[in-house]
């Protein structure tokens, strides 16, 4: 129908570019077609409200292409687009996808793992999620963070306030004993 937005097009030329230019092309503009091709994929906001699943797949695809070829890895920006189409799509199992996705990034390592945008998005998500252990969730992601900051001395991901901000709103709304010590450690963090 007229006015829906088709990605295969766009996959195939990409694709068939890639394979009569590849010998062509120098390692940095390869990474730029990929960079430049994977938010076509992903950034139409129809497409993605729609949860478009048949878009998050090509993006995944995508990203496992750029996996698989030695000269151009992905980045966490890369990444941070699939990981923003997920969370805004309609699933029921959008965490549990984004989870999957980032654990990737982190087996990946360098430049792919999570940044303090892929943990942002995804602890934000949390509380949208109605999901009885999402407090719990966000603290560990907290501390991933920390441990990714202090420990892997990972720049990229060090906790702002943002992060400081969703997982305090998080905790002040949950029943739990646990909440107000855990509100102190994350307020004492902040400090630090």
């Amino acid at each position: 129908p007229m006015g829906e937005w088709d990605p295969c097009p766009i996959v195939q030329l990409f694709h068939l570019l890639s394979s009569k230019l590849s010998h062509l092309a120098s390692n940095y503009s390869c990474c730029v077609n990929y960079s430049l091709t994977l938010p076509t994929f992903l950034l139409p906001l129809k497409s993605v409200r729609s949860g478009d699943d048949d878009a998050i797949n090509q993006g995944k695809h995508m990203l496992e292409q750029m996996i698989k070829e030695s000269h151009c890895k992905p980045t966490s920006a890369n990444f941070n687009i699939l990981l923003n189409a997920i969370l805004k799509s309609k699933s029921e199992h959008k965490l549990e996808e984004a989870e999957k996705l980032m654990t990737r990034m982190q087996q990946i390592g360098g430049d792919a793992s999570s940044d303090s945008a892929s943990f942002n998005m995804f602890i934000s998500a949390l509380p949208r999620s109605n999901k009885p252990d999402a407090a719990e969730k966000a603290v560990d992601y907290l501390r991933s963070m920390f441990r990714l900051y202090k420990n892997d001395r990972y720049q990229k991901a060090k906790p702002d306030s943002f992060i400081f901000n969703c997982i305090v709103n998080l905790l002040a709304r949950t029943q739990q004993e646990c909440a107000y010590e855990l509100i102190q450690r994350t307020l004492s963090a902040m400090q630090a």
